[in-house]
Order: C-alpha cells, then structure tokens, then sequence
C-alpha cells in the first residue's frame, strides 16, 4: 500500500502544479516577456523530472518487495506490452516471507488505505477540472 500511496501522492502533486503551470499559461497576456514563459516550461521539466524519479524509485522497491531485481522496471519501455507487464508486476502481492531485499512490507493500516482513496479521489478531480479548463 505503501507503493500504491507515494505513487497516489506524487501523482496529486504533479497535477496540482501542472494545473498551476497551464493556468498561468492561459493567464498570460498577448505580449509576455520571454523570461515568464520559459520560467513555465522549465516548471514543467522540472515537475515531470521530480514525478520520473520518485515513481520510478518507488516501482523498483515495489519490485524488490516482489524479490525480483529492479532492472524489471526497464521492461516498462517495451511499447504497449512493457507496461502491460509492468502494471501486472506492480500489482501482484508481495513475497510473504523475507527475500534477498529485505523483510516483507507490513500490512497496511486503515489510515493508509483512507489516504489512498481520497488522494485518488482529489486527483480523478483535478484532472477533470484540468481536461474542462483547457476545453474552454
């Protein structure tokens, strides 16, 4: 649950800032100094870089969890079927019993599982509200 909560947060995050980026974005005047719309793009690298590592981070100890090796997580770049295997993967219950990476993950408590619902229920939110925004 663990992997499933950072993933969930890291996710509401980049959403929040992506909303921010293009509400600037549409904000901006007919003539904007150059200096500002940079500023944007290089938000947005930066928020995409931030996403990369952490749910890329967090799937490999997922894996771990799993006791497979992190260079599974590379099968995601295979087109269409990587991410099939990946998601698959990800979403296969843990080893039971200690691996070669460490003690099995403890069970998740109520609060973990309440946090994952509402942050997937804030972002279910926000991207709508993003998706009708850059509609109008």
């Amino acid at each position: 649950m663990a992997y499933w909560n950072l993933t969930a947060t890291t996710s509401l995050i980049a959403t929040i800032l992506y909303a921010n980026i293009l509400y600037g974005q549409a904000t901006m005047g007919p003539v904007e100094p150059y200096a500002t719309v940079l500023s944007y793009q290089i938000g947005s690298v930066l928020v995409s870089l931030i996403s990369f590592v952490v749910i890329t981070s967090a799937s490999i100890k997922r894996l771990h969890d799993r006791g497979m090796s992190g260079w599974w997580y590379l099968t995601v770049y295979i087109p269409i079927l990587g991410l099939v295997i990946v998601f698959i993967l990800l979403c296969k219950s843990g080893s039971p019993i200690a691996n070669r990476y460490g003690l099995p993950p403890a069970p998740p408590a109520l609060i973990d599982k309440v946090y994952f619902y509402l942050t997937l229920f804030l972002i279910s939110g926000l991207g709508i509200a993003v998706i009708n925004y850059s509609l109008i």
